[in-house]
């Protein structure tokens, strides 16, 4: 493990252990006040995915996307995820098919909090070059 992922790591368990010491129980103004569900269908190919759009007490939105349609799993996200923090991201369970657009919704509004883009909320650059893929 590298020294870059210690450090976030480091910084990430700092944030929960404040999380768990009752910093959590006080509304902030990055809790969760809504999230809303668009799905998308592309005229041409007829490819079916969700825009999920996160928004806290501050007024600040965040934008995810997904290549599932997220009309079964909305609610469940809501009564799981609204008057939580966004700062609680990492916490999100992997096995819910609309994890990756929460966690990019929620680290989009972490940026505009922040005012600085989400690699820099993660710990800066860690190599100048990455190779892309996708899998939608």
């Amino acid at each position: 493990m590298n020294q870059i992922t210690r450090q976030r790591r480091a910084r990430l368990r700092a944030g929960f252990a404040s999380q768990a010491n009752g910093a959590a129980s006080r509304p902030s103004a990055l809790d969760i006040t809504d999230i809303r569900h668009f799905p998308v269908r592309e005229p041409v190919s007829g490819a079916r995915y969700s825009l999920l759009r996160v928004t806290t007490r501050a007024g600040l939105t965040g934008w995810g996307e997904c290549r599932f349609d997220l009309n079964a799993d909305v609610k469940a996200l809501q009564s799981a995820w609204v008057g939580r923090p966004v700062y609680a991201y990492a916490t999100i369970a992997p096995s819910t098919p609309c994890c990756a657009a929460l966690d990019i919704a929620l680290l989009d509004v972490l940026g505009k909090a922040a005012n600085a883009p989400v690699y820099r909320i993660l710990g800066g650059p860690t190599r100048n070059k990455v190779r892309a893929y996708s899998s939608l």
